[in-house]
């Protein structure tokens, strides 16, 4: 089993039927399991499930594809009633820059 382990963490902002509040995401670390294809680790209080793993076929494919599904989720989750962003209130979490 091959292991890279760092956490990246970021603080966003969210709103939900007017009520304001804060949700962490959290992207990291790296694992590879036996025959398994590469999985990067990430969560997002309330939106992503702790532990979820996204696969790619390197470190760094693994990684892209994490960041893709979570800016994706975040995108998804945003509708009339609720939002999240990190800097500016349009942002969606700002992962990447439209």
């Amino acid at each position: 089993m091959n292991k890279i382990d760092f956490q990246l963490r970021r603080n966003l902002n969210v709103k939900i039927r007017g009520k304001r509040g804060k949700i962490e995401l959290i992207i990291g670390g790296l694992i590879k399991k036996n025959d398994k294809p590469w999985g990067c680790y990430c969560s997002a209080t309330g939106l992503i499930p702790k532990d979820t793993l996204i696969y790619g076929e390197d470190e760094i494919h693994a990684l892209a594809n994490c960041l893709i599904f979570c800016s994706e989720t975040i995108k998804h989750f945003n509708d009339s009633e609720k939002k999240v962003w990190w800097v500016d209130f349009d942002d969606q979490g700002q992962i990447f820059q439209d």
